[in-house]
């Protein structure tokens, strides 16, 4: 029905695809400029299970946070959770009465 491939020159073509670096990313805990996208940490914060039937899942509304480190990313994911999470939490968890 289709054509035949041959999965050696599939697996060569697919690799010399090549697709721009992602942009420069800036350390959220100290401010650090790393070139690309490749060098940071991203972090993402979601909530699962906020504990009441009638509530979604949360997650930070800015999405992802970067890090340039594993430290910087432990500091950032901490105040994730304290500056935005947390609020977040207790406004949606507020509004079905718990």
């Amino acid at each position: 029905m289709l054509k035949p491939i041959n999965p050696e020159e599939a697996v060569n073509k697919n690799q010399r695809v090549t697709y721009p670096p992602p942009p420069p990313r800036t350390c959220e805990a100290c401010g650090k400029i790393v070139p690309t996208g490749h060098d940071a940490i991203n972090c993402i914060i979601v909530n699962g299970s906020p504990d009441h039937a009638d509530l979604l899942p949360l997650q930070c509304v800015h999405e992802e946070h970067w890090a340039c480190s594993v430290e910087c990313w432990r500091a950032v994911a901490h105040a994730c959770i304290d500056e935005h999470m947390q609020p977040l939490l207790k406004y949606h968890r507020n509004k079905v009465g718990l």
